[in-house]
């Protein structure tokens, strides 16, 4: 929708006080993604008859680790696949978040599920800490996900329904910085706090400066318009577009004027099986569907194992949120080398949203990328009568 950022800028000081409050909150969604790292390491212990390798009572080394939960719930022999268990709820969590706080962000706004998500990532955060047995830290850690995932999703739309074509690339790409740096970060926090009840205390006692968002987080104009929310969007824009140092005479007449004339389209809701209705749009959302599972597999697939690599597990960490390392045997490369070949191929096939104008309606993105192949096919015809 080119009109909201013809008034109020592509990208001014609004955006960048957007984007830093925006990108905090990766830093903390990364210290709770990676913290599985320093919760669950491999342990070394001994069994108090030196003949046995399992034992109910197991001596744990604690030079490295004074407490872990593979320590705390004797995680290992018959029981050590509880740990990677706990890990898979967290991430089934944030899958189930992600869809859920999307879909609230749709009906309610972007502002109060985000709000929500944040309020619930702090709570369970917290209280995961002061669990006494596996189970029920396994139940809160999934709910802690299920947070997660909301954080992860919302701020980026917010961001992108802010920040104008001429900047969105780039900004959809330092998105992710704060993630990497958190990741770093996290490192530090495990080489000094080697109890995990204190662990994730620190690292859920960070997010709470996130609470602020109380008080200065705004909600999204695209969204009040869509909700017909006219006179919360022209004051919304009126107020960024003061901050950004643009004029504001002409906004309330521009956004009536657009409202009445998309409210006499009569333009039906939406919904998820309208994604995969048409062809073209069917096409887009499987292709970014694959691309992401590749992406997403890939490097939790290497960071999640980061703790199993010989040296030590705190340089390792910190490297690896500069670079992934390799690790594993022959699969290694089939799984992590052939999909992301075939994920970069089938990017091929989705549309250029560069200079793109975001998309408003089902018609819109079942037409991004046919408009401009039907303006290159009339080019080349022009050029051939020209000639």
């Amino acid at each position: 929708m080119v009109l909201i950022n013809e008034l109020i800028g592509n990208f001014g000081k609004y955006h960048w006080f957007l984007c830093i409050i925006i990108f905090a909150n990766k830093v903390g969604v990364a210290f709770h993604q990676m913290a599985i790292i320093f919760l669950a390491p491999p342990a070394e212990y001994h069994c108090p008859d030196r003949n046995e390798t399992c034992c109910d009572n197991p001596i744990y080394d604690k030079s490295k680790y004074s407490r872990t939960i593979v320590m705390e719930w004797n995680l290992i022999c018959e029981r050590v696949w509880l740990k990677d268990l706990t890990q898979t709820f967290f991430q089934f969590g944030v899958l189930s978040g992600s869809l859920v706080f999307g879909m609230a962000s749709d009906k309610y706004g972007r502002r109060p599920s985000l709000l929500a998500s944040v309020i619930m990532s702090v709570f369970f955060g917290i209280m995961c800490s002061f669990l006494p047995d596996f189970w029920s830290f396994t139940i809160v850690r999934t709910a802690l996900g299920f947070a997660v995932g909301g954080v992860m999703v919302i701020g980026f739309v917010i961001l992108m329904e802010y920040v104008g074509s001429a900047k969105r690339d780039l900004v959809s790409a330092l998105y992710h910085v704060p993630f990497t740096l958190g990741y770093i970060v996290l490192a530090v926090f495990g080489y000094f706090i080697r109890d995990y009840m204190y662990f994730l205390l620190v690292i859920s006692l960070t997010n709470v400066i996130l609470l602020v968002y109380i008080c200065i987080l705004p909600e999204s104009p695209r969204w009040l318009l869509a909700a017909n929310k006219t006179f919360k969007a022209i004051t919304l824009m009126e107020r960024v577009a003061k901050i950004n140092k643009l004029p504001t005479d002409e906004i309330q007449h521009k956004i009536e004027f657009y409202q009445l004339e998309h409210r006499s389209k009569n333009q039906r809701k939406g919904s998820l099986i309208d994604l995969f209705r048409t062809p073209n749009m069917r096409k887009n959302i499987l292709v970014m569907s694959f691309t992401w599972l590749v992406c997403s597999y890939c490097f939790y697939g290497m960071a999640y194992y980061i703790s199993h690599l010989t040296g030590d597990v705190y340089v390792n960490v910190m490297a690896s949120g500069i670079v992934c390392l390799p690790f594993g045997k022959w699969c290694a490369p089939v799984a992590f080398g052939i999909f992301p070949l075939i994920a970069a191929l089938l990017c091929l096939l989705l549309p250029e949203t560069k200079d793109c104008e975001l998309m408003m309606t089902l018609e819109e993105g079942e037409a991004l990328g046919k408009k401009l192949t039907r303006e290159q096919e009339a080019g080349v015809d022009i050029a051939e009568d020209v000639t």
